[in-house]
Order: C-alpha cells, then structure tokens, then sequence
C-alpha cells in the first residue's frame, strides 16, 4: 500500500511538471488558536503562485463546531487580496468571501470518510462584483497500519449557483507528516475547470499548522 501510494503521489508531480496546463502553488501557514472538545478555530495565512508568479494573499479564520452525531458546522472568513503584475493594465484588487460548511464523518473498518458541503458568497470591494457557489467535498483516508502519514484522497465538487460556466472538479492527495505539535502536508491538486477551454490547473501544497 505505501509503495502505491508514493508511486501516484510522483506520477502526480511528474504530470504537473511537464504539463503545458498552468501550474499553481500554494503555501499555507494556521495557527490553531483554539481546540476545545467540542469546538476549534484556526487563523491562516495563505500565498499563491500562478506559474511561479505571485498572485494572491489570503488571510482566514475558520471555526468549525460539533452538532449532533457526526454532524459539524462551521464558518470561513477571508480577505483576498489579488495582485496582477502582468499585462497592460496591472494593479491589486481585493475582496472578501464567507463561506457555511456542513461537515459528516463516518468510518468503515479502517477508512475514515468525510464529507463536507458548503455555500460561499465572494464579493469584490472595489466593483461590488460577486459569486455564489456550491461547493461539496468527500474526501477518504486510510489508516495504515505502522505508518505514521496516512494520505488522504478527495474529490471536489464546484458549481456557480448564479450563472457562470459549468461545474469544475478538483482531485487531490495530500500527505501529513507530524511533529510534536507541528504538522506539515504536501499536497497536490488537479482542478479541471468547467470551461474546457480554460484548461487544468495543477496547484502543489505546502501547509504548516502550529497546534495550540
């Protein structure tokens, strides 16, 4: 199992590598600010890359809480800040995006499965543009026994309620690796966009969490 799962993992990078698709990276920095029984909240701070240039800062705070059985709810907030330094016309324009998740978790034998559905609403300060979406994730993870970094495999779904093109997909894998209370996960993400003509986008992962 572990050697299958490294072996996709580099097919994975390779095909990014040589793909002519746009090719994203992303770094993301949370701090668990808090973690109780029942309830968490993280605070990140996020940097992207759109084909090595730099193109967006994200900062977000995410509060997720137990509500009955294996349900959980929980609420995104971020302030988006796009930089464009190509082009003609160059400059940063920000917005801001909220976003109510409906969380599920279940397990069977040794898989943990989740799944997790949410609406955001995104609105642009300086033109009032805005978009709602659809968004629904499940996401599997085995528990592999003596290893220490079960990967996590997920499918997401996205969809435009307000007109926009059709729906998108995004494949990923990530990988944890944990110390003490430090958790690094490399990941990586195929995101084909409802318009075909926009191509794939594959989006590498660096994330670092500082749990509290």
């Amino acid at each position: 199992m572990r050697k299958l799962l490294f072996f996709l993992f580099a097919l994975f990078v390779i095909h990014g590598s040589y793909s002519q698709d746009v090719t994203r990276q992303w770094l993301n920095f949370t701090y668990e600010a808090l973690d109780s029984k029942a309830s968490r909240l993280n605070i990140s701070q996020l940097l992207r890359w759109r084909d090595t240039n730099f193109n967006q800062a994200i900062t977000e705070a995410d509060f997720k809480t137990e509500l009955f059985g294996n349900f959980s709810g929980g609420m995104e907030l971020r302030y988006i800040l796009d930089i464009d330094r190509e082009g003609a016309v160059q400059g940063n324009r920000s917005g801001g995006r909220i976003r109510l998740n409906l969380y599920h978790k279940t397990e069977f034998g040794r898989w943990d499965v989740s799944q997790r559905a949410g609406i955001q609403y995104y609105r642009r300060f300086d033109d009032g543009a805005n978009r709602l979406t659809f968004r629904f994730r499940p996401e599997i993870t085995p528990n592999i026994r003596r290893f220490k970094h079960d990967p996590s495999f997920s499918v997401e779904y996205f969809k435009d309620l307000e007109g926009g093109s059709g729906a998108s997909f995004r494949y990923g894998l990530a990988v944890p690796f944990d110390f003490d209370k430090n958790r690094f996960e490399l990941g990586y993400y195929l995101e084909q966009a409802g318009n075909s003509n926009l191509g794939n986008e594959h989006i590498f992962v660096l994330r670092y969490k500082r749990k509290s």
